[in-house]
């Protein structure tokens, strides 16, 4: 059986700034502003950033300040918890080798 287990951070980021996540599997990694989260949790349309990812590090550029919500969305088997590791790197820290989704 499939089950949906979702986690949420919600954080103030800095324009330019990077949310890189590692995940056990493949996971939806959705950078949601404030405005746009209310909706998201009404199962409403809401814009973000980021996406679905099969290979990690999976890294996001944060693209201007305000409180933004990282929302880590996997499809665990049974009773097995993924496990999840987010790191919010300035900009000067990314890895040039690193894909970055915008």
């Amino acid at each position: 059986m499939e089950f949906h287990r979702m986690k949420s951070s919600r954080l103030f980021l800095v324009a330019n700034s990077y949310v890189k996540v590692v995940c056990s599997e493949p996971a939806k990694i959705l950078l949601i502003n404030e405005k746009h989260y209310d909706r998201f949790c009404r199962d409403s349309w809401a814009d973000y950033h980021g996406g679905f990812f099969c290979n990690f590090p999976a890294i996001v550029e944060v693209p201007y300040d305000g409180i933004w919500n990282i929302v880590i969305d996997t499809h665990s088997h049974g009773d097995t918890e993924s496990s999840v590791s987010i790191t919010i790197l300035p900009n000067h820290e990314l890895l040039e080798q690193q894909d970055v989704i915008k």
